[in-house]
This record gives C-alpha cells, structure tokens and sequence, in this order.
C-alpha cells in the first residue's frame, strides 16, 4: 500500500452511542422503576472479574440501577439455572448478563433458556438467535451489531462485497456471518465462514478474495500477512491475551497490505459495551410493549 490505512477506532463512536443510550435510559427511568441490569458472575476467573466490574461501573454512569450477583464456581447446573429463572421473573430486572465463560461442567446455552428472552442483554438465547436467523432480530449479539454499527460509520461499503469470517463461535463469528449476508445497508454481502476445521489452503484462499476480513477465531497470529489482498479492510474482533497482551487473530504484517483496519484494543472492544447497555434499553422498550 502507498498511502497509510485508516485506523477505525471506536472511542468517537461509543462515546455518541453512550450518550445516546444515557438519554434513552432517562426516558425510561420512573421514580420507582429505575432501568436495572444485573450481572451474574459465576466462580472467580480474575478476568471475569474484571469485566464485571467494569460493567457495573459503566451501567452506573448511564444512569441504571446496576445489581450484582455472585456465585460459587461450584454450584450445580439446577442450581444455576434455579438462580437465573429467579432473577428472570423478578419485574424489577429488565436485563440479565450471565458472564461468559462459565466454570467447567456449566452449560451456557441450557443455563440461558431459562431467562425471558426480551431480558437476555447479550442477545444469545436461542430464541433471540432463531429471530436473527430468521431476518428479524429481537436482541442482537452485542459484538456483531457493534462491528456493523462501526462499519456504518466509517462508511466502509459492505453490500455485495466478499467476506471472510474466521471463526464460527456462538457470540461472534456465527452471528456475524449471518448479520453480513442479510438484507440491509451494513450487510448483503457474499460471507464465508472459515473456522479451526478448515483446511489451511481454503483459509488463505477465502481471505485472499475477501474485501473485508473478520478475525474473530480467538487465536493470536492465525491470519496471514500473504493472505491478506491489497485493499482490505480487517476487524480484529477475536482477542486473546497470552502473558497478559492483546493480541489480535491477524499476525504482524497483515495491516501492511489494508485499507483499514480496527485497532487490536480500543476498536471491536468499546463497540460491544456500548450495545450491551443498548440492548438492556431495548430489552426495557420491550418489555413495556408487550
């Protein structure tokens, strides 16, 4: 590339969106009904932990009432699921976050269909995800619609242009690939699904025909330099953190060769904290309705 590429970062974006979503909060504030998210923490992973905090503080800053559940990392899949069907029915609670990963031997999605879908604030109940699928999403996956919402304002064109998702996990590669190839301005675009199971020469051939390429398979170094066609766009939206540093699924070098590219910290990051507290609005707005 002869000219540098664009760093699309989030921080003017989120900090639109969060003022967006504290005004929206202040709307459907009452005296005796404050907007209420809980976080549900299971165990004591530090990094967990620290999100959970960090999310606390942040609903608290919006304006929302902001609860905090703890549990042994011990506890029993009946009696998780005991504790969030509780929660779930609780008319003082709009949105539910049940921090993921849960300990060995808990299952996330079984765990989830016991909270009302409409306060499912990460958008991964499975009847959120079957709305997704089917074209008309409830609650969306918080990190996708983040990525869409970042591509819409950097004006990156995405309608028929070819994609390349690497990685198919439940929060992030999944529902992206399906978000893309829907109908609307951020999406109507050719998508292909990469993921640990592909044969290596069919990676680096999808990547090195893909307009815009998703990293969102959680493994530092997995994407390429030589895949990467001249032109790209890359979202780093798969990070991992060995001894402590983010590094992203595209290996150095791989920005040499884009367009644009969203920073390893501080791109796909901030954009899903922001629709997380949209969707604890939504969820709200929602639940007013029916």
């Amino acid at each position: 590339m002869t000219e540098s590429p664009r760093v699309l970062r989030a921080a003017p974006l989120a900090a639109e969106r969060m003022a967006e979503t504290m005004r929206l909060v202040e709307t459907y504030t009452t005296a005796d009904a404050p907007v209420t998210l809980v976080t549900v923490l299971v165990g004591d992973d530090p990094a967990s932990r620290m999100y959970v905090d960090m999310k606390q503080r942040e609903a608290k800053e919006l304006g929302m009432r902001s609860l905090d559940v703890r549990l042994d990392g011990d506890i029993s899949q009946d009696g998780l699921e005991g504790e969030l069907r509780r929660l779930s029915e609780r008319p003082d609670i709009d949105g539910i976050l049940v921090q993921y990963p849960l300990p060995k031997g808990l299952q996330y999605l079984k765990a989830l269909q016991v909270i009302d879908p409409l306060k499912d604030v990460d958008g991964l109940h499975p009847s959120n995800l079957g709305m997704m699928t089917g074209g008309a999403p409830v609650i969306a996956p918080c990190t996708p619609r983040g990525i869409l919402d970042l591509l819409e304002w950097y004006e990156i064109p995405v309608p028929s242009k070819k994609v390349a998702v690497v990685g198919r996990g439940l929060t992030v590669g999944r529902p992206v690939s399906i978000l893309l190839s829907e109908k609307g301005p951020v999406a109507n675009a050719t998508v292909t699904a990469l993921h640990t199971g592909s044969a290596p020469e069919d990676m680096a051939a999808a990547v090195a025909d893909a307009d815009i390429v998703v990293g969102a398979a959680g493994q530092p170094g997995l994407i390429k330099p030589e895949w990467i066609r001249e032109g790209a766009v890359l979202i780093a939206a798969g990070v991992s953190f060995p001894e402590g540093k983010a590094v992203s699924d595209f290996a150095d070098g791989c920005r040499d060769h884009a367009s644009a590219f969203t920073p390893t910290t501080g791109g796909v990051g901030p954009m899903t904290r922001v629709w997380l507290f949209r969707n604890v609005v939504e969820c709200r707005r929602l639940q007013n309705a029916r």
